[in-house]
């Protein structure tokens, strides 16, 4: 919301030294030509989300307040003007396309924590206009994200890599070093929530996940192209941050405590007791029958142990199995039976 506007042409793009986002500025022009160029490319190519990464200054604007509205005008313009392409669009229409909005660096909360609040809390809440939320300020165990700030971005020689103490005003990205996320948070965190936020709200489909292109019909009494409709018969069982408290989402835990915090679900257990979380499955089958994909994503805590029990996951199914199929044993049949389990300093993932 400040700085120079910059222009447009179709043929460049934004001139380099636009700096201005909102409804008819050279980089909403240019957000929108590319999208519509890459749509009209190629008839199969399904615009999935749209990932917004606020610019930090507007929060030292002046008229930061009048933000959280400006926002709310560009998505909603924006998806006017890609009305033309609604069947090409995730869900069917422009105005079901997600926009995923990251979250910045603790320091900027620290300077400026009004205004972070008025800015970065208006993406909050908004699940109901396809506006989501991805916090980045902690990582999963509550500690701020690494910044440029040297000290939490060090060289690690043996490894090559070479962080920010290295650098020089010549190759940095400012002089308030911890307003903008290291390197190595930009590889690992970053990318992974944003992806998985997308995933979350977007990607489980049969489409997204084979990697095919849906056929698109007309709809019923008209011309207009319906969108991408997923298979009813493909079925998700899972246990997300995002969908709130572990109990809501039909999980129990037993001999021990689940609790959602900065983002991530935290497990603590009994002591001298194995802590279970369950959720019942009523067509279990269906993975052995139809196939399926099994992800989870965890951290251990504590001192490394060899030989110490990390993480298990289980599913068994008490119904009849298909003749094809021949289990060996007696009692119901595990369809799934992995752990992990520290040897030598790893972990290693094993199957029972």
């Amino acid at each position: 919301t400040q700085g120079t506007e910059g222009t447009f042409s179709e043929s460049t793009g934004a001139s380099q030294d636009s700096a201005r986002w909102g409804v008819g500025k050279p980089l909403y022009q240019d957000l929108l030509f590319r999208t519509k160029a890459a749509l009209q490319k190629n008839p199969k190519n399904v615009l999935l989300a749209i990932c917004w990464m606020q610019g930090e200054f507007d929060m030292t604007n002046a008229s930061y307040a009048q933000q959280p509205a400006a926002f709310l005008a560009m998505v909603q313009q924006f998806r006017a003007d890609l009305a033309g392409l609604a069947a090409q669009c995730h869900g069917g229409s422009p105005a079901s396309v997600p926009w995923i909005c990251g979250d910045t660096t603790y320091a900027w909360k620290q300077e400026h924590g009004t205004q972070y609040e008025v800015v970065y809390g208006a993406y909050k809440g908004k699940e109901s206009q396809q506006i989501y939320f991805v916090p980045f300020m902690t990582d999963g165990s509550g500690v701020n994200t690494p910044t440029n700030n040297p000290s939490e971005d060090p060289d690690i020689a043996g490894s090559g890599y070479y962080g920010s103490a290295s650098r020089t005003n010549k190759n940095w990205v400012s002089s308030n070093r911890p307003t903008h996320f290291s390197s190595w948070a930009r590889r690992g965190i970053i990318p992974d929530r944003m992806a998985t936020a997308i995933l979350n709200v977007a990607g489980r489909t049969l489409a997204f996940i084979s990697g095919k292109a849906p056929e698109i019909k007309p709809s019923p009494g008209g011309d207009t192209p319906s969108g991408p409709s997923e298979d009813a018969s493909v079925r998700t069982i899972s246990l997300l941050p995002t969908a709130g408290d572990a109990a809501a989402q039909g999980w129990s835990i037993k001999n021990g405590g689940i609790q959602l915090s900065e983002g991530v679900f935290k497990i603590t257990k009994q002591s001298n007791k194995a802590w279970s979380l369950t959720r019942p499955v009523d067509d279990a089958v269906s993975l052995l029958t139809r196939g399926g994909r099994l992800s989870c994503k965890f951290r251990l805590s504590g001192a490394l142990t060899n030989n110490q029990f990390g993480l298990g996951i289980y599913l068994y199914t008490d119904v009849a199995l298909p003749d094809v199929v021949a289990m060996t044993g007696t009692g119901n049949p595990f369809l799934m039976s992995f752990f992990t389990q520290t040897t030598d300093g790893k972990l290693n993932l094993m199957h029972h």
